[in-house]
């Protein structure tokens, strides 16, 4: 439970940065919201576990979590080179 908890404050924190970065000039506004919207998923995926192997089940989560984070970081580096 406790790493489930922690996951969701993690993805709540990036999520707020996504938030954040909507207000900076010169950034594109169609990726940030992309992102957004793909960290909320993953927010509410956190919430409802599919039944069968938890343990699977969140370590794919998380895997898919820091993929997306560094898709964003990346589309986000380009943008400001």
């Amino acid at each position: 439970m406790a790493k489930r908890r922690n996951l969701k404050k993690a993805l709540n924190v990036v999520a707020g940065e996504l938030y954040a970065a909507c207000f900076v000039e010169g950034v594109n506004q169609e990726i940030i919201y992309n992102a957004f919207t793909a960290v909320l998923d993953l927010i509410k995926r956190v919430s409802h576990t599919d039944p069968g192997n938890a343990k699977t089940y969140y370590k794919k989560l998380r895997q898919e979590a820091t993929a997306q984070v560094q898709i964003v970081a990346d589309e986000l580096n380009k943008e400001n080179i």
